[in-house]
């Protein structure tokens, strides 16, 4: 920055370290990330507070902070979690970092008030931003679409899982389920980068068997449609993934992805989010702990969940046998700790089954039996009315006003038969 040294009380950051620390290469992102901090250190005025507005956990931000390059570490750090709905993923982490004054000054001892201040303002921002946003959605010609192509994309996914999976339990689940609910007529969100399934996970490995013999890449079968299994990968073909279940892809186009949600039996709703072996801390053993204490129920019959287990170090969650209590005949049961992907994110066995039908567009497709009751703890109880449009759930659109009755619409799509897309013609004969 060409400002000049100590020139400001104070600095405020709103995803500008975030986009620092976006890098393939960590050792990268770190050295930038750094660098940055440093310059605020510098432009501060002794007794200067940096805030920092982030969707960045500490365990992913604090080395940002704790490592920069200047000669003088910051006086106090404080952090705090805002949580603006009671949608899982909705949250803002605020950090605020005060330079040492050239005197003692109490500020360094506690900066608790300052705290609860700058939190309130980051989060008036954020939902400024999100209502302006919210307003620019409404203007006719606005394309929603995350990435060209997305929802023809994510339709034809759609499609070919619907007609490969057979006879296998499945319904829509997560933001693909809250769109076939929330549009007019169901059909997907026009926003949404990729579509959502839940397969309980005994009919989840029976499936991944066979899509990983028949729709590989290199040697499709007719019958997989769009279809094609790259391995336990993300969309950059190398990377592992994914502690929730598996990806499928779209043979021919790179607009999208369908995430398979792996459902397992358990006897109670999952209650720590484990995305990461160590955030929240010690979650692990919590859920541990709480195992041992189920374990001592004597009720013959305790109620049955469906969770969606989290596999944080091993991504081939549905090929690591010693994880799972398989019963002949029956669901898989997910033995412990009970660390969920989104711990909101459950059912009990009767909001899941029976399959309620759907039909979406030209598709018939499996709905849970109750699915608001595990889109309301989710997304939160407004998600009926509530739309979210970015990303990160911050561009909210109250569809009950006129001014958002086209974000209620379905995504237009054109219906067409998926079968044999992406083989050649000498292939489809051959099939």
């Amino acid at each position: 920055m060409d400002y000049e040294n100590e020139l400001f009380d104070v600095v405020v950051d709103k995803g500008t370290l975030d986009a620092m620390a976006c890098h393939d290469d960590e050792k990268i992102a770190l050295r930038r990330g750094r660098r940055y901090v440093s310059e605020c250190f510098r432009v501060l005025a002794p007794g200067g507070v940096l805030l920092v507005a982030s969707f960045g956990q500490p365990e992913t931000r604090l080395k940002y902070f704790e490592g920069h390059d200047t000669a003088e570490p910051w006086c106090a750090l404080e952090r705090e979690t805002l949580r603006a709905s009671k949608r899982r993923g909705d949250k803002v982490f605020i950090y605020v970092l005060r330079k040492k004054p050239r005197t003692v000054h109490p500020a360094c001892v506690g900066l608790s008030v300052f705290l609860a201040l700058a939190a309130s303002a980051a989060l008036a921002l954020r939902l400024a931003y999100a209502s302006e946003a919210a307003l620019a959605l409404a203007r006719d010609g606005v394309d929603l679409e995350p990435t060209p192509d997305a929802a023809q994309c994510n339709y034809e996914l759609l499609k070919s899982f619907a007609a490969l999976a057979g006879t296998a339990r499945w319904t829509l689940g997560a933001g693909t389920l809250l769109g076939a609910l929330r549009t007019e007529p169901p059909g997907l969100l026009p926003w949404e980068h990729d579509v959502d399934v839940y397969v309980p996970a005994r009919d989840a490995s029976d499936l991944i068997f066979k899509v990983a013999v028949d729709c590989a890449h290199g040697r499709r079968e007719p019958h997989c449609g769009a279809l094609e299994f790259r391995g336990f990968v993300d969309e950059t073909w190398w990377t592992p993934c994914c502690g929730f279940g598996y990806k499928l892809f779209h043979a021919t186009r790179d607009a999208c992805s369908l995430d398979v949600l792996v459902l397992a039996k358990s006897t109670y709703a999952p209650w720590a989010h484990g995305e990461t072996p160590n955030w929240p801390p010690l979650s692990q053993k919590l859920a541990a702990a709480k195992d041992a204490l189920a374990a001592l129920d004597n009720r013959a019959d305790p109620p049955t969940f469906l969770v969606i287990p989290e596999d944080v170090h091993w991504k081939n969650l549905l090929f690591d046998p010693g994880r799972w209590t398989r019963t002949p005949g029956a669901d898989w049961a997910w033995p412990g700790p009970h660390v969920s992907y989104f711990q909101d994110e459950y059912f009990e066995a009767s909001e899941f089954e029976p399959f309620r039908s759907l039909r979406l567009y030209d598709i018939d497709v499996n709905i849970p039996n109750d699915p608001w009751a595990s889109l309301n703890r989710t997304y939160g109880p407004e998600c009926a009315y509530m739309a979210r449009v970015d990303e990160h759930g911050g561009v909210l659109a109250d569809l009950r006003k006129p001014e958002h009755a086209r974000l209620k619409r379905p995504a237009a799509i054109r219906v067409r038969d998926v079968t044999g897309i992406g083989l050649t013609d000498e292939e489809r004969r051959d099939a």
